[in-house]
């Protein structure tokens, strides 16, 4: 018994794409037929994902999502409004066996890795191609990274990805909306806010309505009265400097010391943290550039902070921080915004 798609033929016959008029195209993977036992089925795409509709309410709307997830008409008619349609990659996986429970693991579990142990997968993506071609929405956006380039997902993506390039269509990659790798501050779902927010194409949102907070125990405990010790130290530093996503200044220290500060704020970070889930997902998204979080060397240990702050220093600013210091030169001013 193959596995179709769940939402094949809702808005157009044999097809999975809406029946309106798009600016906003979204593409995931897959929606499978089969009903989980004993568990919630998805009312409409990403209806069982924790942070997709409020995020994408909070940029269509600025305001978490507020209709039952269980009322596909509402997600329909909320589409409808915002000029937004789905789709997925896949349309069907024929040699899936639901008598087979090693396959029913797979399908349910939902992880590209696990369906991509099927042979025999019915693409969309000639139909996504076509769909393009027709309908030329303004904006594209996959719902997944999918950094490895081996991946069987990575091929279709890039196809797409080209075609909406010779259609100059604005194509970008999501962080995926499960909320996996978005670091371990609160609210989880402002933090997949603010690297939607580094991409391209969706709707402009006033990100301080939306704090991150990057660690839980520190934003419990009393504000300090103290004044902000970036004020003092950038009224009083030579050390170059770069402003990455309009927000996070990057100082490198003689010393090799990494300091990173919020503008809006005006409070220094945990270096390390933001590097590792906030500006490095962004260099990837912004400019494709991958930067390896771990060592070259056969331990593959994880980078410390001054490894990689300087590393991104060097991406972004096309600099050597530490030389840029010893020859006692003002401070580099380099916008990375995107």
């Amino acid at each position: 018994m193959p596995c179709p798609h769940r939402y094949l033929g809702l808005h157009i016959d044999g097809q999975l794409f809406p029946d309106w008029e798009i600016d906003y195209l979204f593409i995931g993977t897959f929606n499978p037929l089969w009903d989980r036992p004993d568990l919630v089925n998805a009312a409409y795409f990403y209806g069982r994902s924790a942070y997709f509709w409020d995020a994408v309410s909070i940029f269509f709307k600025d305001r978490p999502y507020s209709y039952a997830r269980d009322d596909q008409q509402a997600m329909v008619d909320f589409c409808k409004r915002h000029k937004i349609g789905f789709t997925d990659l896949i349309l069907d996986i024929e040699d899936a066996d639901w008598a087979n429970p090693e396959h029913r693991q797979r399908i349910y579990s939902v992880l590209d890795t696990d369906l991509e142990q099927f042979d025999e997968i019915v693409w969309n993506t000639t139909a996504i191609e076509a769909f393009l071609q027709d309908n030329k929405p303004g904006h594209v956006f996959f719902t997944l990274l999918s950094g490895n380039k081996k991946s069987i997902f990575s091929v279709e993506m890039r196809k797409i990805e080209q075609q909406a390039a010779s259609l100059k269509i604005n194509c970008k990659r999501l962080h995926s909306p499960t909320g996996a790798n978005v670091g371990t501050g609160v609210p989880r779902l402002h933090q997949l806010v603010e690297r939607w927010d580094a991409v391209k194409g969706l709707p402009q949102i006033d990100l301080s309505r939306y704090p991150y907070v990057q660690d839980e125990k520190r934003a419990r405990k009393k504000p300090s009265q103290k004044k902000p010790r970036i004020k003092t130290y950038l009224e009083t530093s030579d050390n170059p400097e770069i402003l990455v996503m309009d927000r996070y200044v990057l100082c490198i220290e003689a010393g090799k010391k990494v300091i990173l500060i919020d503008r809006r704020n005006n409070m220094m970070l945990k270096a390390l943290t933001v590097l590792r889930d906030t500006i490095v997902p962004h260099i990837k998204l912004a400019y494709g550039i991958e930067v390896d979080l771990h060592h070259s060397s056969k331990g593959r240990g994880e980078k410390n902070t001054r490894v990689l702050g300087q590393e991104v220093f060097r991406i972004l600013s096309g600099k050597n921080p530490l030389a840029l210091a010893e020859e006692g030169l003002e401070a580099l001013q380099v916008n990375t915004g995107y």
